[in-house]
């Protein structure tokens, strides 16, 4: 049997809704036989009294989102979309995609600065740069294999060349589109 997972929720909105009592709605319903029209308020308020109580719950929902002016037509998609983000990994945000299972690729920034700044300063060659890293005492790179920094100096400028060669990505595209959008409004404007 597997453990339930833990959710983030505290106080009234991680306790279920409970259903009415099957016996408190038969005697008040007994008690009111002699009025149909009672009766079926009372089986419709039966029916809905559940879907209130979650209604209720929902107005807790954005109050924890932060949400709390209903009057804008967005406040219950921003409320979908924060729940989505908290127990939906695909509403997830990162700046990276994963690679998979194995080693963690590092941002390699760090390292390719400097042995450039190596390479300018001294006039090194990028093995003897990366020699250098591995064998001073103070840098991160110390005790690793100088090979190793050199494959990764070499892949991260790979990976910037090819980014480079790729069309503008989406958001990209959708920021050039608003800001000449704003410029057109603005020169409209004047």
């Amino acid at each position: 049997m597997t453990a339930k997972k833990k959710h983030p929720f505290k106080g009234p909105l991680s306790e279920p809704v409970m259903r009415p009592n099957v016996w408190t709605s038969a005697f008040v319903a007994d008690a009111n036989r002699d009025s149909p029209a009672a009766q079926e308020a009372m089986h419709k308020l039966g029916l809905d009294w559940i879907d209130l109580k979650k209604a209720a719950k929902l107005l807790l929902l954005a109050r924890r989102y932060g949400v709390k002016d209903f009057s804008h037509p967005s406040a219950w998609l921003l409320v979908c979309l924060r729940l989505a983000e908290e127990c939906v990994p695909g509403f997830n945000v990162v700046d990276k995609m994963s690679r998979g299972p194995g080693r963690s690729k590092t941002d390699k920034f760090d390292l390719v600065k400097a042995i450039d700044m190596l390479r300018a300063r001294e006039g090194l060659k990028v093995s003897r740069a990366c020699q250098r890293l591995v064998s001073d005492r103070k840098s991160p790179w110390y005790g690793r294999s100088a090979e190793a920094l050199a494959n990764d100096h070499r892949n991260w400028l790979c990976e910037m060349e090819e980014l480079a060669a790729k069309p503008l990505d989406e958001f990209w595209q959708a920021c050039e589109a608003a800001a000449s959008g704003a410029r057109k409004r603005e020169n409209r404007e004047q």
